[in-house]
């Protein structure tokens, strides 16, 4: 059953708390290092989405799936934060 008083406990509690989401003990190294980075709280802190994609998880993802280090370049509109 769906109750929406449920989504928004969730997001006040992300939205209020200095408390970040359990990283699985399963996770590589690489792997933990790269949701630390993207679970910064201070955006100022944060790397850019470039920064995130050039991360040895990411690059090692991508060339274990499709045989490259880097997927196709977004679209120039795209954002990139």
């Amino acid at each position: 059953f769906y109750n929406p008083v449920f989504q928004f406990a969730g997001m006040f509690r992300a939205a209020t708390s200095d408390d970040t989401p359990e990283i699985p003990e399963s996770l590589s190294e690489e792997g933990k290092d790269f949701l630390r980075k993207c679970l910064r709280r201070d955006p100022e802190s944060r790397p850019t989405a470039a920064q995130l994609m050039d991360h040895a998880f990411v690059r090692d993802y991508f060339a274990s799936v499709l045989g490259r280090s880097q997927p196709s370049s977004p679209p120039r509109s795209a954002p990139l934060r």
